[in-house]
């Protein structure tokens, strides 16, 4: 795969002594087939490069193809969203989670870029449950530079 947005990642396929791994391109068009969506082309470079682990990249709990592209995955999704009632109008496709904590961070499915917006899903334990959406400001792949620096910076100073 030709890697144009993700180079950063690219470069940066280990942080600490931990490596990421992608998947296939045959891998990412057959979840796209069984979910009847198109990833947009910098989260199919991710994925390329590190949709099966991401190794040390701070990236919540779950941000792997396999996991999130899982049916059990969507049955969890779905009950943490109508524990909150929260509805998102519009297709979207969740790029890392946090499953215990009840986040997720996302991109929508129908923007007509290559290098989406990112948002965030945060769980508010209130009564009753309530969960807030809003943008990160920044796209994909400026997002996943942002989460290359902040390992670095973990990593230097010795936090993990």
């Amino acid at each position: 795969m030709n890697i144009e947005y993700l180079n950063s990642l690219k470069e940066n396929s280990e942080i600490g002594n931990r490596k990421i791994k992608g998947v296939s391109e045959s891998e990412i068009t057959s979840v796209e087939q069984k979910l009847n969506i198109a990833f947009p082309k910098s989260y199919r470079e991710f994925l390329f490069l590190a949709g099966e682990s991401c190794g040390a990249l701070p990236l919540l709990e779950s941000a792997d193809l396999k996991t999130l592209s899982s049916d059990f995955y969507k049955e969890v999704l779905e009950e943490d969203m109508k524990d909150t009632n929260t509805v998102i109008e519009r297709p979207f496709w969740v790029f890392a989670d946090s499953i215990g904590d009840q986040g997720f961070w996302f991109f929508y499915l129908d923007e007509e870029s290559e290098d989406p917006q990112t948002y965030y899903y945060a769980y508010k334990e209130t009564e009753p449950y309530e969960a807030v959406i809003g943008s990160h400001e920044l796209i994909f792949s400026e997002f996943i530079d942002g989460r290359i620096d902040f390992g670095n910076q973990i990593e230097k100073e010795g936090i993990w």
